[in-house]
């Protein structure tokens, strides 16, 4: 990609460089992590998976410490206060500023800044290049981008005293932005709340206690389930005595064909007022009966992590193993079981089974307790549970919409940001070619500096430092080598990725001996 194409023209007094020429670029590493000396100690080190979901600016640790011994020993670098951390791998685009002084892993590519740039300015503006950076990025199994590629980014550099108004104008934007979605935050909160009562509200009979009045019932019983007080003229029964219970099976492999012929396959996870068909395969008759769902049949999710969740079936179709297939009788709407079952999932889920794979049984579902009243109340439940529902959709429809809206507005402040057009330029600012000049020198000063620490520092173990590969060490060794050992004193002792990768690119040239859990390796001879 050619960079010059993604530059615009900047206001007098701003020029373009890149990120190589505003910072120091680095790379992180991570010590062996089988080395319990090289761990938890008192520096903080993170990998892009401390910043999922991370919203703050600054971060200051992350989930794990590494020690001075595992800093000296490793790849792994001690990156200054105001360093910008910019993930490059899984994902590309996470930044965050340091807080204090910290390191990361491999997975990071940390811009190292001086006194003559504004820290806050290159994080937002690098909130900004994640498109442009995924586009720089190669590689199969993953993107990755490298280091040359990311000194290589376009970087608008304002005026010093400009880039201090940028970021305060753009603190004082986000700021207000901030408090709109606390308030939409805050919206969802009372909606969650609502929804629960309502349905509460429904199956204590208090939603229809108007309509019983005008409408009175000679049934007179009453139970306790799920902290609800029945009103007269309702029962408690269970639900293997109202509908009949199908659990799904698992056809054999070669029943599936994708290509067309047969029923869709369903199994799971289904979810309330969400369609569940959408990517479905399909499957042909066999010899071996398969669990069917009829149009109109309640599935319940019965296994793993989305156990409880549930829907209404809109055709006929195969059941696999993590759903259950609900066929109601007479006694009992579908859409009012929907409704109680919607309201009882979290309890449901609680009956499951197992601690790393809960499920539940068809004894079980046939045990739960269903607040039952006439079906003419149960459908005047369903109606009223759908008007007020009606409105609680469109609500969170509005409320999600106005989230976006915020996002667009983010990104409308950067762009305009780094485009000179949030805030009035001043004439008075030095140009930022002088700038860059004094950036240049803070960055000459800064690396000499951090080559005399070097020179000062203790010489390390040579059996710590050495760069062989793998095959070179093999070649220097008469008896088989443990692997482990192997892995320390190869130049992939940081990275058991790499150390791998070689090993399988000499696999022909090598025997390996296992030993119980032990495993030794020697160059054929």
């Amino acid at each position: 990609m050619d960079n010059n194409e993604i530059k615009y023209t900047l206001p007098e007094g701003w020029i373009w460089t890149t990120i190589g020429e505003i910072g120091i670029v680095a790379s992180g590493g991570t010590p062996p992590t089988r080395n319990p000396e090289f761990w938890g100690g008192d520096i903080a080190w993170i990998t892009p998976s401390d910043l999922s979901n991370y919203k703050n600016v600054y971060i200051s640790k992350g989930a794990r410490n590494i020690t001075r011994i595992g800093l000296e020993y490793s790849s792994a670098k001690l990156f200054p206060k105001g360093s910008i951390l910019f993930s490059s791998r899984a994902p590309i685009g996470y930044v965050v500023i340091a807080k204090n002084e910290m390191s990361t892993n491999q997975g990071f590519k940390n811009i190292i800044i001086t006194e003559s740039l504004i820290s806050e300015y290159v994080y937002y503006y690098l909130k900004t290049i994640k498109p442009l950076a995924e586009k720089m990025a190669s590689g199969t199994t993953f993107l990755e981008l490298s280091a040359t590629k990311f000194t290589q980014i376009p970087f608008p550099l304002a005026p010093l005293k400009e880039q201090s108004r940028i970021v305060a104008k753009i603190e004082e934007l986000f700021s207000e932005l901030e408090h709109a979605e606390a308030g939409l935050i805050k919206a969802q909160k009372i909606l969650r709340v609502y929804r629960h009562a309502l349905l509460k509200n429904a199956f204590e009979g208090k939603l229809t206690e108007k309509w019983r009045n005008e409408n009175p019932l000679k049934i007179n019983k009453s139970g306790e389930n799920f902290n609800i007080q029945l009103p007269n003229g309702w029962i408690w029964n269970n639900l293997g005595n109202i509908a009949q219970i199908s659990m799904g099976q698992s056809p054999p492999g070669n029943t599936y064909n994708t290509k067309g012929n047969g029923l869709p396959l369903i199994n799971g996870p289904v979810e309330f007022n969400k369609s569940p068909f959408s990517k479905t395969k399909k499957v042909k008759w066999t010899t071996k009966p398969l669990k069917i769902c009829d149009e109109g049949d309640l599935l319940i999710c019965v296994r793993g992590s989305t156990t409880g969740r549930q829907n209404i079936a809109g055709f006929t179709a195969c059941i696999g193993r993590g759903v259950a297939a609900i066929h109601a009788s007479d006694k009992i709407s579908i859409d009012y079981l929907a409704y109680f079952t919607y309201f009882s999932q979290r309890k449901i889920y609680e009956m499951g089974t197992g601690s790393t794979f809960p499920s539940i049984s068809k004894e079980q579902i046939g045990n739960i307790l269903v607040p039952l009243c006439p079906i003419s109340e149960q459908i005047q439940i369903v109606e009223e549970l759908e008007k007020r529902f009606t409105l609680i959709e469109n609500l969170d429809k509005s409320i999600i919409n106005a989230f976006l809206k915020i996002e667009l507005n983010r990104q409308s402040i950067l762009k305009k940001a780094f485009k000179g057009d949030l805030i009035a330029q001043d004439k008075n600012d030095e140009p930022a070619i002088n700038l860059l000049n004094k950036i240049f020198q803070k960055k000459d000063l800064y690396i000499l500096d951090q080559k005399l620490i070097t020179k000062e520092k203790p010489i390390k173990k040579k059996s710590m430092d050495t760069n062989y590969t793998i095959k070179e060490i093999l070649e220097k060794t008469v008896q088989p080598i443990e692997s482990r050992e192997l892995w320390l004193k190869s130049k992939h002792k940081d990275n058991i990725e790499e150390f791998y990768a070689e090993l399988k690119k000499i696999e022909h040239e090598i025997n390996i001996i296992i030993e119980g859990k032990e495993s030794s390796i020697i160059l054929k001879r």
